[in-house]
């Protein structure tokens, strides 16, 4: 299990992390899950979704005078 005190304080900062502190997070956090654990493909998902949740947010924060008629790749 991740340390109560690792968790803590990256799910503290993670509101205030850059894209590239997002991607960094991800990895470290991503490596020191034990593939031993019993739940740990279930800890990887969650570890996932919250970066996920991370970018989506930095995505619609990080730019605030985006145009509103500009389609981006992969928009329907």
């Amino acid at each position: 299990m991740l340390s109560n005190k690792f968790t803590n304080n990256h799910t503290r900062t993670m509101t205030t992390m850059n894209i590239d502190d997002v991607y960094t997070y991800a990895k470290q956090a991503y490596d020191l899950i034990p593939d031993d654990h019993p739940h740990s493909e279930e800890i990887k998902r969650l570890l996932i979704d919250q970066v996920n949740d991370e970018l989506h947010d930095y995505d619609n924060t990080s730019v605030p005078y985006r145009r509103a008629n500009t389609t981006r790749k992969g928009s329907d």
